[in-house]
């Protein structure tokens, strides 16, 4: 895992910040400074390919492991292996499949679905078990605010009226936002919808140019990217998926595929296919949020030294997952 440093400054922000991504001068990411933290591999803790990694606040990393091991792994700040957290099986106390995992204060849940329910297994970071929620939405993944779960119905309007649903700490739903229009594909997909930033959580889809921000019990749109020629048409939702998605490679387009956010910086991760047989490019796209400056690092796979990009810790400081 790999951690490198931004700098900063300040401005007002817009209620909806609109980020037109080739107004932008691509420019080369050299980050100022980086650090290397390697986490611990032993027989208690070897990682698959497929991971997410979070901290909390005491800068505990915990790695939730979806190839190989199914359970969360969680090492102090030096890399140290502590703990394993939850375990697949079809016991009481276990989930039968693993889909997300989320951490928030000391305790770490983990979502099972299964067709139109899901169930919310909570573990304290020790790895004791603490509840099983049954919930009314089926969802992969999985977001928290305070007394609240939000989880997200991906691209199903057989099943749901919205896209997404608030539920209580007791299971019970609470609110439900983004209504799907009339015609729009049936198709549910994995994609890891969430993060969180201080009071509120950023909430993104596939597929969807808007970022929002839920704050307060409320639902606002955050951010809105536009890809000028590879903006992707509202036929495409009116179209069957795989169908629409021929006629999106065909014709390029471009989507956010991660977005994390701190007190200063707001940084989106963007995958721009230009159709056809030219390469896939990948941006990212930095928001200096107290002095309003955006910039655009834009770089082909080959390039891509330092790995997959996973987060924006507490002191402002790129987070990526660096297979050794």
């Amino acid at each position: 895992m790999a951690i490198f440093s931004c700098s900063n400054k300040k401005k007002p922000e817009k209620e909806c910040k609109v980020i037109s991504v080739f107004d932008l001068k691509a420019e080369k990411f050299q980050p100022k400074s980086g650090r290397v933290l390697c986490l611990e591999t032993s027989d208690s803790c070897l990682l698959g390919e497929q991971v997410k990694i979070l901290q909390n606040n005491n800068a505990d990393i915990f790695v939730g492991d979806f190839s190989a091991n199914k359970t969360v792994f969680r090492f102090n700040n030096k890399g140290k292996f502590i703990n394993k957290i939850g375990h697949k099986g079809q016991g009481p106390k276990e989930y039968p499949l693993f889909h997300d995992f989320i951490v928030y204060n000391d305790t770490i849940s983990i979502i099972s679905k299964k067709g139109t329910k899901s169930n919310i297994y909570s573990y304290t970071n020790s790895g004791k078990f603490v509840a099983n929620l049954e919930v009314e939405v089926g969802s992969y993944t999985l977001g928290r605010l305070g007394d609240k779960y939000l989880l997200n119905t991906s691209y199903n309007p057989s099943s749901y009226s919205h896209r997404l649903y608030t539920f209580n700490l007791k299971g019970e739903k609470c609110a439900a936002f983004l209504p799907y229009p009339e015609k729009i594909f049936d198709m549910s997909i994995y994609d890891p919808n969430f993060s969180n930033i201080g009071t509120a959580i950023l909430y993104r889809q596939l597929f969807d140019r808007y970022i929002y921000e839920y704050r307060n019990n409320q639902l606002k749109k955050k951010y809105e990217f536009d890809f000028g020629k590879y903006a992707i048409p509202m036929s495409f939702f009116e179209e069957g998926l795989m169908q629409g998605y021929k006629a999106l490679q065909k014709n390029g387009f471009g989507d956010v595929h991660a977005c994390f956010e701190s007190s200063k910086y707001a940084v989106f991760y963007l995958v721009v296919r230009p159709g056809g047989k030219s390469p896939v490019q990948f941006e990212y796209i930095v928001l200096n949020k107290t002095s309003n400056q955006l910039k655009r690092y834009s770089f082909a796979k080959a390039d891509n030294y330092l790995g997959t990009l996973v987060g924006l810790n507490h002191n402002n400081e790129l987070v990526f997952k660096v297979n050794a």
